[in-house]
């Protein structure tokens, strides 16, 4: 009672106080700080005042906001700051709120400003089927809500935060159409909002989640094609659908779980497989999630669709010898695909880099590998495309064992100078058909220095090939000839043959040296080699009594003694190298060098008893054959006798008809073997 009087006796002073003068201040009014609607439809009201011990409690006020009437008053002692406003029904209906303090029963200060529950709207977005809600509210002050939803009104759970007064979910892992519950919550200094709860109808999962972001295909060491992307961000997806190009049509091939990469094992997934070592494979890559919605992808994207690099290698073009590589360009790598690295390995060693071509956007791309490969040994290629990511999609490792054609014995079988004019290659190798032409290497120096000379065809086994450029006089030549086949690939070399060289030297008194070289080539086998050479001497051509001499094939010299009385005529040798089944190599032919005499009579007579005065005939010794010139002159200069046998002579007789007795001059022309021409002029007397 005393405290009552004491309030009492306050009010009326503060009254006064404040209706006298204007120093005092109004008494304090109170703060609704929040309103919270309550699961239970009820709704929790907060606030503050400035000096509780000035009134006896807070009245709170509340009605529907959208029913007309006056708001019903709810008192709460002083020391109250919170309270539950009993309704049932402020999840589905808005409230207005206001709150003043008082004492006694009369209010004393001003009400507070008027705050609503948060009124939410929830309802399908236009056009989405039920597949989309959005959530409506209108929010207290700028600050963060958090939405939940539920799908039986009890049990909520937290879809995310917005600093907006709207929110879209996009259903998920909802398969079957239904109610969905929601409602807003956020937070200031003071206390939490939360709004009353929306709901929306026949709501069900029909959205189809974005495409994963396909990055490339390669090919493993198995062959095995290999796919990757960039799982979707989404949690309700349920796994990734691959399909394959058939024809037009894209098929269903296999399905992937939550994972971002796929290996295309044709056991695991038999259906519609296609071998990337066979042909192109053109793969597109859907995301499906937990409803079986699958994702777009636009197969007309620039980016969806991603093919296999399927390498081809021809060996048959380049005649066994050369491998050329094929392959398609691969489309739709991000970034695009800058070059193609080619590699090769032999016979299971680890495959190197031999080639880098850039893409320059051609559809197919070709390259011949420049090594010749080697008859019966394993190659392996693969192409590795690449891009500024460091990307690598790699082509199936393909195979290529060269078989190309083979020669039986091919070989060069003799080398010969033929006439003292030119050598003469014999070479041996079948099937001729295999050979389309043959290529002469020659040397003058060693056998390291061997050049081509020059390019013949080749018509058979045991085919002769002249070659008419060597200066046989001069040197020995190296000779090797290799076979070319169609492509111009070198199929078989011949051994190396070093012809005979024969040089004479003169030793002075009557002593000659013959030397030559050791001819090379017969190294096959013991049967096929050389057994010894023989040296051949001819006087005018004809092979002289005596010869040839033999000597053993180590054996490079030979002497010979010249004996001026009985060696006339032109002398001149070869060598030949014999190998043991009889076969010829011969040497140039070398000139005995001897001094070119002509001797003759100053008198003759026709009708002599003694038959060596009746013709007037020189005497020749090494003159040149073919260079000789024989004439006589009578005293008036007149031409009486001309002949270029130096084995006729003049019988005396002009025109048939004894010349008389008289002075007679001559004139002889010749040349000595060495080509050095002479002349000898004098008289001769014919007796009668």
């Amino acid at each position: 009672m005393f405290r009552f009087i004491q309030r009492l006796a306050l009010f009326v002073i503060v009254f006064f106080a404040f209706s006298a003068s204007p120093a005092f201040a109004a008494p304090p009014t109170p703060t609704l700080l929040c309103l919270s609607v309550q699961e239970d439809g009820k709704i929790l009201a907060t606030w503050e005042a400035e000096d509780v011990t000035l009134f006896d409690g807070f009245r709170l006020y509340y009605k529907k906001t959208d029913v007309p009437g006056v708001s019903i008053p709810l008192d709460f002692n002083s020391d109250i700051t919170s309270g539950i406003i009993n309704v049932t029904d402020a999840k589905t209906q808005q409230y207005d709120v206001y709150i003043v303090t008082y004492i006694g029963t009369s209010e004393i200060s001003p009400q507070s400003q008027t705050l609503k529950t948060i009124k939410l709207e929830a309802y399908p977005q236009t056009g989405s089927d039920g597949g989309v809600a959005v959530i409506d509210w209108g929010a207290m002050n700028n600050t963060t809500s958090s939405i939940y939803r539920s799908v039986d009104g009890i049990d909520f759970t937290l879809l995310g935060q917005t600093s907006t007064n709207q929110h879209t979910d996009i259903i998920e892992g909802i398969c079957e159409p239904r109610d969905l519950y929601y409602y807003v919550e956020f937070t200031n200094d003071n206390c939490t909002f939360r709004s009353m709860t929306g709901s929306v109808s026949g709501m069900s999962d029909n959205t189809a989640p974005e495409d994963p972001i396909f990055e490339y295909v390669t090919i493993d060491g198995d062959g095995q094609t290999v796919l990757n992307w960039a799982p979707v961000n989404s949690t309700d997806i349920y796994n990734y659908q691959i399909e394959v190009l058939e024809g037009f049509n894209w098929v269903e091939h296999a399905a992937a779980g939550l994972t971002n990469s796929f290996t295309d094992d044709p056991q695991l997934y038999p259906d519609n497989y296609q071998n990337p070592c066979e042909q192109i494979v053109s793969y597109v890559l859907k995301a499906v999630d937990q409803c079986e919605n699958s994702s777009a992808q636009n197969v007309y994207s620039p980016t969806s669709i991603h093919n296999t690099i399927w390498l081809r290698i021809d060996l048959t073009t380049n005649c066994n010898r050369k491998a050329s590589l094929t392959w398609n360009r691969y489309n739709n790598m991000n970034p695009p695909v800058v070059s193609y690295h080619i590699f090769r390995g032999e016979d299971g060693a680890t495959p190197v880099e031999i080639e880098n071509i850039i893409d320059d956007g051609s559809a197919s791309f070709t390259f011949t590998d420049p090594e010749l490969l080697k008859p019966g040994h394993l190659y392996t290629y693969h192409v590795e495309a690449t891009n500024a990511a460091s990307r690598v999609s790699a082509s199936c490792r393909v195979d290529a064992i060269p078989d190309p054609d083979f020669l039986n014995g091919f070989d060069l079988d003799n080398v010969t100078v033929v006439n003292n004019d030119y050598i003469q290659l014999i070479g041996n190798g079948e099937p001729a058909e295999f050979i389309d032409e043959v290529v002469i290497y020659r040397s003058n120096t060693t056998a390291d220095e061997l050049k081509p000379l020059m390019t013949t065809s080749w018509d058979s086994p045991g085919m002769i090939i002249p070659e008419t450029s060597a200066n046989v006089n001069d040197s020995a030549y190296y000779y090797q000839i290799v076979a070319l086949d169609a492509c111009g690939f070198p199929m078989d070399s011949s051994n190396v043959f070093r012809s005979i060289h024969l040089e004479l030297q003169d030793m002075g008194e009557g002593n000659v040296r013959l030397n030559w070289n050791a001819f090379e080539g017969w190294i096959i086998n013991e049967e096929d080699r050389l057994a010894e050479y023989a040296i051949v001497r001819l006087i005018d051509g004809v092979i002289d009594a005596g010869y040839p001499q033999y000597r053993a094939r180590d054996i490079l010299v030979y002497n010979e003694n010249i004996d001026p009385a009985t060696d006339i005529g032109r002398i001149t040798y070869y060598v030949e190298g014999i190998r043991d089944d009889d076969v010829k190599s011969r040497s140039n032919e070398v000139l005995l060098p001897g001094e070119a005499e002509i001797v003759l009579p100053n008198a003759f007579k026709p009708d002599s008893d003694f038959e060596i005065n009746r013709v007037f005939l020189p005497l020749v010794k090494n003159v040149e054959p073919s260079s000789y010139l024989f004439v006589v002159y009578n005293r008036w200069g007149q031409l009486v006798f001309e002949t270029n046998d130096p084995s006729i002579g003049w019988d005396g007789s002009t025109k048939g008809n004894p010349s008389p007795s008289g002075i007679y001059a001559y004139l002889v022309n010749y040349s000595d073997y060495n080509g050095i021409t002479h002349s000898q002029r004098g008289a001769v007397t014919l007796l009668r």
